[in-house]
C-alpha cells in the first residue's frame, strides 16, 4: 500500500502528516455539497494525464468516466476494496454529467464523505482500461497519474518509483523517485531509522517518540492531529470468527 498514493489520483487528498492543511485537491479541482445535504459535485481537472506504462494502458487525460468505474470497483462486495463499508452504507448512487463532473448522492447527510473519498487507502482512482484488466495484474502491479510511476515491487521487500513525466505540476515532485521498504517487525523498523536506511517511522505511543528523538542524531519529531482509531478485524468465513458468540464476546 505504500505506493497506492503516489501511482495513483484522488479527488483530493487527507494530509496524514500536516493534518492542518486539510483538504488538497488532486483530480478535483473545487467541490461542493448541494443545499439537500447529501448531493456532493466534484469538477475534475483536465490535465491529469496516464504515465507511461508499458501495461497497454493509453497515456490519455483522465475524465470522470474512470471515477465512476473506480466508485464501481468500490461499491462491489466482490472486489474487496476498503472503501465497500462507505458505499454499501452511506451511497446511494453517483454519475458523470459530462466528462469534467461527478455527483456522489449520499442516502442521507454524512459528515465523514470527504474523510472516505480522501483517504489514501479507499479512495484512489485508476484509469478505467487497468481496472479491466485481469484481477492478477491489478494487484501486482499499478498504473496511474499521480506523481510517480511503479517501477519495481516485491512482496513482503518493498517497491521502487520514479517520477511520473507526465505529471500535471511540472514543477512537483521534487524527488526523481525513492523507495518503499518492508519490515516484518517493528523492532527491525525502529533499528532501520536509527541506522539512516529510511526516513520516518510511527511510533506507538509519544514517549517512543521522545525516546527515539533523543536517541538518535537529527531526528525531527512530528505531531499531528488524527482522525485514525484502532480496530479489530473478523474475518467471519473461518474459525472461531464464524461463530456468532465469539464475535459478540470479542466485541
Amino acid at each position: 500500500s505504500g505506493g497506492v498514493p503516489q501511482v495513483y489520483n484522488y479527488l483530493f487528498r487527507r494530509e496524514v502528516l500536516r493534518g492542518d492543511l486539510g483538504l488538497k485537491y488532486d483530480l478535483a479541482k473545487s467541490h461542493q455539497v448541494e443545499k439537500d445535504g447529501v448531493t456532493w459535485t466534484f469538477k475534475l481537472r483536465t490535465d491529469a494525464k496516464i504515465a507511461p506504462n508499458g501495461k497497454g494502458v493509453p497515456e490519455r487525460v483522465l475524465d470522470s468516466e474512470d471515477v465512476v468505474q473506480s466508485f464501481k470497483r468500490m461499491a462491489d462486495k466482490a472486489s474487496a476494496a476498503k472503501a465497500y463499508a462507505f458505499f454499501s452504507s452511506w451511497v446511494d448512487k453517483y454519475d458523470a454529467p459530462d466528462k469534467e463532473t461527478v455527483r456522489v448522492v449520499t442516502k442521507k447527510p454524512y459528515a465523514w464523505v470527504e474523510e472516505n473519498l480522501g483517504d489514501n487507502l479507499k479512495g484512489a482512482i485508476v484509469p478505467k482500461e487497468w481496472l479491466a484488466k485481469p484481477a492478477a495484474d491489478f494487484k501486482q502491479f499499478a498504473v496511474g497519474a499521480g506523481p510517480f510511476m511503479l517501477k519495481t515491487i516485491l512482496e513482503g521487500e518493498g517497491l521502487r518509483m520514479v517520477r511520473n513525466p507526465n505529471f500535471y505540476d511540472k514543477e512537483r515532485p521534487y524527488l526523481d523517485g525513492y523507495d518503499v521498504l518492508s519490515f516484518k517487525d517493528v523492532t527491525t523498523q525502529r533499528t532501520a531509522l536509527s541506522s539512516g536506511q529510511i526516513d520516518s517511522y510511527l511510533t506507538a505511543d509519544p514517549q517512543e517518540a521522545k525516546d527515539l528523538q533523543k536517541a538518535t542524531k537529527g531526528l525531527k519529531l512530528v505531531e499531528t492531529g488524527s482522525t485514525a482509531y484502532n480496530s479489530f478485524w473478523m474475518n467471519a468465513e473461518v474459525a472461531p470468527w464464524k461463530d456468532a458468540r465469539v464475535r459478540r464476546a470479542m466485541s
